[in-house]
């Protein structure tokens, strides 16, 4: 057996336990159901066989095609978990890992059986994120989603040195948490803070920007360490994962915002910019993308549909900028598409 086989099989197994720990805490019932591994790689077979028929597919189809095969093969790991005639070595798993692979193999092909706009991209991978049917369903992220939008109806500080000096005081006096009352109490401060101080972006110079970023980062940093040594799915991974997705988001939407009103930005503010704009599409894994709205969906979308038009902005709407723009949104939506085909492997 050579080291990419014996990579394999190491990762079959973790994939098995894995999927039937995520499918046995999920209430919904799958769309696949197999009696034995043998019928599971019978589906798989007729899978492939479908796939390639298939010439090509617009992203709606595309997005139907993945999120169908990765339902079947979240049931075929689970019915080889509760089959005791499979075993690693056993050849209906030298069957499926060779199936899997030709399946992966076409869905790869008809991803790339046309351009794929970063839009387009972006849709696919918050489409197809693993968990995130189950994840919307559950009690702890509806709690998160209404906490953080009555957050929304708060007011906000009307000028930018009474955000500022609220900011810094409350992280220069925040203790380490004692427990989650603490937590959600500082996060309804700081959210506050937050959502007022980037109404004026343009105005807040750079080193106060990056002491309030690196202290904030310090006090989650800490909670972080503490959280991830338990299941993924805890209430307190779901609150911190949505807080980070409405900071990065947010920013870009005020981004967003003052290019629209075409406020004056120095060459770093729009470096910065740039940055803000792309974070959400850069920075968002597979969990995170699981605790999206379907507000913030809708958001990351529209920004990355308009993305081009934006940094041409930010570059100097000149004709020139409008090349190296598209080149580069051009550019992020490969790197992006090959980083989530792989993801499927």
């Amino acid at each position: 057996m050579d080291m990419k086989q014996k990579t394999t099989k190491s990762l079959f197994i973790i994939c098995v336990v894995i999927t039937s720990i995520l499918l046995g805490s999920c209430s919904s019932k799958p769309k696949y159901s197999f009696a034995n591994a043998q019928q599971a790689l019978q589906e798989c077979r007729a899978h492939l066989a479908n796939l390639k028929e298939k010439k090509k597919a617009d992203i709606d189809e595309l997005t139907d095609l993945t999120s169908d095969w990765l339902q079947l093969e979240d049931s075929v790991y689970t019915t080889m978990d509760r089959d005791s005639s499979v075993t690693i070595n056993s050849k209906i798993a030298e069957d499926y890992f060779k199936v899997a692979d030709s399946i992966h193999h076409e869905i790869a092909r008809i991803t790339n059986s046309e351009p794929r706009s970063l839009k387009d991209v972006i849709s696919l991978k918050i489409k197809t994120a693993r968990g995130r049917e189950k994840m919307m369903a559950s009690k702890d992220y509806r709690d998160a989603v209404s906490y953080f939008s009555k957050l929304d109806e708060t007011g906000l500080y009307s000028n930018p040195n009474t955000a500022i000096t609220n900011y810094i005081n409350l992280i220069n006096n925040t203790k380490k948490f004692k427990n989650l009352t603490e937590v959600s109490k500082f996060m309804t401060k700081e959210d506050i803070c937050f959502r007022s101080l980037i109404q004026f972006l343009p105005q807040i110079k750079q080193p106060t920007l990056k002491y309030i970023s690196d202290k904030t980062g310090d006090i989650f940093g800490e909670l972080y360490k503490t959280v991830t040594g338990k299941n993924n799915d805890s209430r307190e991974m779901i609150f911190l994962t949505m807080r980070f997705n409405r900071r990065v988001i947010l920013n870009a939407l005020a981004c967003e915002n003052d290019i629209k009103a075409k406020r004056h930005l120095d060459r770093v503010q729009r470096a910065n910019y740039r940055w803000m704009l792309i974070q959400p599409m850069m920075t968002l894994d597979n969990y995170s993308l699981t605790c999206l709205t379907n507000d913030q969906e809708e958001q990351i979308l529209r920004i990355a549909d308009n993305l081009p038009k934006y940094i041409c902005y930010l570059d100097g709407d000149t004709e020139e900028a409008r090349k190296n723009s598209q080149h580069l949104i051009d550019m992020l939506s490969n790197y992006f598409l090959k980083a989530y085909l792989r993801s499927l492997v």
